[in-house]
C-alpha cells in the first residue's frame, strides 16, 4: 500500500482511509502473491539444498586443493634434498653411511 501511494503521489493516509476499497484489494493481492504453490515450494527448498551443497563442496574442494599444493611443495623440496644426498654418495662423508640394499631390490628410478 506505502509503494502504490508513493507511485501515486497522494499520501499513504489518504489511500488506506479514503479507499479502503484499494486497500483491501491490494492486500488481497498481496496475501495471494505471498501464497506459494506447495509444489513449487519444495522446488525452491530442493534449489536452495542444491545450492547448499554446491557451496560447501566448492570449500571442501579448495581446501584439497590446498593439501594438494602444500604436498606438491614438500615432495619437491624432498625431491631435492634427495638429489642433493645422492650427489654426496660417491664422496666420502663422515655424516652419511649408505644403506646396503638387500639382494634383488632395485634402486627406484627418478
Amino acid at each position: 500500500m506505502v509503494q502504490l501511494a508513493v507511485e501515486a503521489d497522494v499520501k499513504y493516509w489518504v489511500v488506506a482511509q479514503r479507499h479502503t476499497d484499494l486497500r483491501e484489494h491490494f492486500q488481497h493481492l498481496a496475501r495471494a502473491a505471498k501464497k506459494t504453490p506447495a509444489r513449487l515450494r519444495e522446488t525452491l527448498d530442493a534449489h536452495d539444498g542444491l545450492k547448499a551443497e554446491r557451496d560447501r563442496l566448492r570449500q571442501h574442494c579448495d581446501g584439497l586443493e590446498k593439501i594438494i599444493q602444500t604436498y606438491a611443495e614438500i615432495i619437491n623440496e624432498l625431491a631435492l634434498e634427495n638429489e642433493a644426498l645422492r650427489d654426496q654418495l660417491p664422496q666420502p662423508s663422515s655424516n652419511i653411511t649408505p644403506l646396503r640394499r638387500a639382494p634383488g631390490q632395485r634402486r627406484p628410478q627418478g
